[in-house]
């Protein structure tokens, strides 16, 4: 048995024996419950599992959350502050929830009240309708000196929308419509013709700014369909869309950059002059499918039907993995191939399966698939990070109802965005002159 192989199983004994025993009986060992959980798993149905997936993330937006102020962990670690891009997911996590019946719609509607009111009435440190990337969870105050986050602000803002279309004419559907008008979108521009990343008190503006195709097509969206401080739809023209192996690539070949808009934006069926987004990223998934097989037999965490290189947590450190030579090292990001379901289905659920089957409760815990591991290195997260669960969550209601794309598209200033933009439906194929 070789260096590696010695790794893994003992990573994998040592799984067994932690692994939580929530469910284990009196005569059940730790061990013996960890396995029970990940062949139970597997004897799913495919509806039945993406269930259980759904529920365990689902989970930790209830969870791991203050409920004085609805903030949430930026990961599952006590000393975590929040992240307002979790609670931004967070918030499109509640009617989720209530059609599943995990949650009751009271339950659902206090907590969403409480949030948006911390964040309307002083509970979270912010400037200008921006908020701090990271607070802390008990005061709402800035941490690790943190900018003002003009994309997780943007996430913040879609969960809210998402929320007030759902609870529609009541006080969450006021306090999503205050906080979205509060955001001056105008002024994060810094005087230039887009968005900037961020502004801090000690230096101001960042100097990078939203410029390339990445997951800010969402930002663009809200910030040209804002009710107030909006920007010029003309911005949308300025964006940098590089094309790669015959798609719009995002930089580094990350996935994330292509799903999170889609968490919200159904573009299905709808291209501007430029590109048909849904499609687009759909091809982006195929790519990152490709490129981890075509590497199989160099990294064995790409064997069998594993997938998905995206930002995530690696052996290293944090990092945006992606589909690019020099920008991969044999770290999977479990999220990335599961939220990819609407746009590769087959794909998506052989690499779910395949994870549990090689790997079990090295991958699988509380809130359901860690943050990402390398069977390379024997390295196994053993943390969720709240917007990983928050992508996982969303896209796979998505693929199953369509709930969020159908209550965020419901918005009157996004329906407004997308005409603006100039957004048509992408003609049938065969139609026309021949």
């Amino acid at each position: 048995m070789g260096r590696i192989e010695v790794v893994l199983a003992c990573a994998l004994a040592c799984a067994l024996l932690v692994a939580p025993a929530a469910t284990a009986s009196a005569d059940e060992t730790p061990r013996d419950s960890a396995r029970a959980e990940i062949i139970r798993l597997l004897s799913l149905d495919d509806e039945a599992l993406i269930d259980t997936i759904q529920e365990r993330a689902f989970e930790y937006f209830w969870h791991e959350v203050s409920p004085e102020n609805g903030l949430i962990r930026d990961r599952s670690t006590p000393w975590s502050p929040s992240s307002i891009a979790a609670v931004g997911f967070g918030l499109s996590a509640i009617p989720i929830g209530v059609e599943r019946g995990w949650i009751s719609r009271e339950e659902g509607y206090e907590r969403t009240v409480t949030t948006l009111r911390s964040f309307l009435e002083g509970g979270v440190e912010g400037r200008n309708g921006f908020f701090y990337h990271f607070v802390d969870m008990r005061t709402g105050r800035r941490e690790w000196e943190s900018e003002l986050s003009s994309i997780d602000t943007a996430l913040l803002v879609a969960g809210a929308l998402t929320a007030g279309e759902y609870f529609r004419g009541t006080e969450v559907a006021e306090l999503a419509e205050q906080l979205y008008r509060q955001v001056d979108w105008a002024w994060m521009r810094g005087g230039l013709a887009t968005v900037s990343m961020g502004w801090k008190p000690e230096t101001g503006f960042l100097p990078h700014h939203w410029t390339h195709f990445d997951e800010s097509l969402l930002l663009y969206v809200l910030a040209i369909g804002a009710p107030d401080h909006p920007i010029h739809p003309r911005t949308w023209d300025v964006i940098v869309r590089p094309r790669r192996d015959g798609i719009i690539a995002a930089p580094g070949g990350t996935l994330f950059v292509y799903l999170y808009p889609l968490a919200w934006l159904d573009l299905r069926g709808k291209q501007d002059r430029y590109a048909d987004y849904w499609e687009n990223a759909r091809a982006a998934a195929q790519r990152n499918y490709a490129f981890t097989q075509a590497r199989a037999d160099q990294y064995r965490s790409y064997a069998g039907d594993v997938w998905g290189l995206s930002a995530s947590d690696g052996p290293f450190g944090y990092r945006a993995y992606g589909a690019e030579d020099g920008n991969h090292d044999g770290t999977v990001a479990p999220y990335a191939s599961i939220a990819s379901l609407p746009l590769v289905p087959e794909l998506a659920l052989a690499s779910i399966r395949d994870m549990l089957k090689r790997y079990g409760p090295l991958v699988w815990g509380r809130y359901g698939f860690v943050s990402a591991f390398n069977a390379d290195l024997g390295w196994f997260s053993t943390e969720h990070i709240g917007i990983d669960q928050g992508i996982i969550l969303l896209m796979l209601e998505n693929y199953r109802t369509g709930l969020i794309w159908n209550l965020f598209m419901a918005n009157e200033h996004v329906q407004r965005a997308i005409e603006l933009i100039g957004f048509q439906s992408v003609p049938e194929k065969g139609v026309g002159p021949e």
